[in-house]
């Protein structure tokens, strides 16, 4: 074996050395790839069982506070003012925990439970949430205004309660001086990602928090003032983002709000 034939039999074998190295490189991550993988899986079963379960014991004590509630209230001729204001408390406090839960219990199903995506009328999902909504634009004399919306390939659940939420929104923190005006759009940019703006004349708030208010639990204002749990803006863009998308919110005191999210499609 002359010299040529050893170097091009050393370069063979440094060539199919490499390739071995490369498949068990390749191996080794795909293996590492499906720990995670399985690890993911498994803590998104995991957080769906701690929200099953948490939900359910905690709300059977709740429904044991209601039901005593309700039986005091039959009585409420035989306490005193002070008693009769704590019974309402216990009572409120009992029915804001009982939404709190469920809201915790949304967001931990949003955040493992797979999206099913459908082609949806975006304007036919806007007419249910104003259907949903009527009694409260009623109330406070609202006018939205909705300009002629895309369909899109969405999550027909999740869209739905992100317009319920976001429409609520606008309405909730109306301006007390005047009535609210809502409009709603859409428009397509050049990489096929629809932008929508929810934008309101309501009281709005210092920019400065507009990353603070879509974080779970937290509130710009007092919960007897405004009611809610402060999970629905968090809901909100967890819905988002299982859409990839974005969601932001640009406002400041006294000159309403508006919330800016996208929905790519392929």
């Amino acid at each position: 074996m002359d010299e040529n034939e050893i170097e091009n039999m050393q370069s063979t074998l440094r060539a199919f050395a490499a390739r071995v190295e490369a498949e068990m490189r390749r191996i080794k991550v795909e293996n590492k790839m499906q720990h995670y993988a399985n690890k993911l899986e498994q803590s998104n079963q995991d957080l769906q069982d701690f929200a099953y379960i948490a939900s359910h014991d905690l709300k059977e004590p709740l429904r044991k506070i209601n039901i005593l509630g309700e039986m005091l209230e039959e009585s409420l001729e035989t306490f005193n003012d002070k008693q009769k204001k704590i019974i309402t408390h216990m009572i409120n406090g009992a029915n804001r925990m009982n939404y709190l839960v469920d809201d915790l219990l949304q967001l931990g199903l949003i955040k493992t439970k797979p999206t099913t995506l459908v082609e949806l009328d975006l304007n036919k999902v806007v007419s249910a949430a104003l259907e949903e909504l009527d009694l409260q634009i009623i109330e406070t004399n609202a006018r939205i205004d909705v300009e002629d919306l895309p369909t899109l390939k969405v999550d027909k659940v999740y869209i739905q309660q992100l317009f319920n939420n976001l429409i609520g929104n606008a309405i909730k923190y109306k301006d007390p001086s005047h009535s609210p005006i809502i409009t709603i759009c859409a428009k397509k940019n050049l990489q096929n990602i629809w932008e929508f703006k929810i934008a309101d004349n309501g009281i709005g708030f210092d920019e400065k928090y507009a990353e603070k208010i879509f974080k779970p639990f937290e509130r710009l204002h007092n919960h007897e003032t405004y009611g809610g749990t402060g999970m629905g803006l968090s809901i909100c863009k967890k819905i988002i983002e299982r859409h990839n998308g974005t969601l932001t919110a640009k406002s400041s005191i006294g000159n309403g709000t508006t919330f800016t999210f996208t929905i790519p499609q392929e």
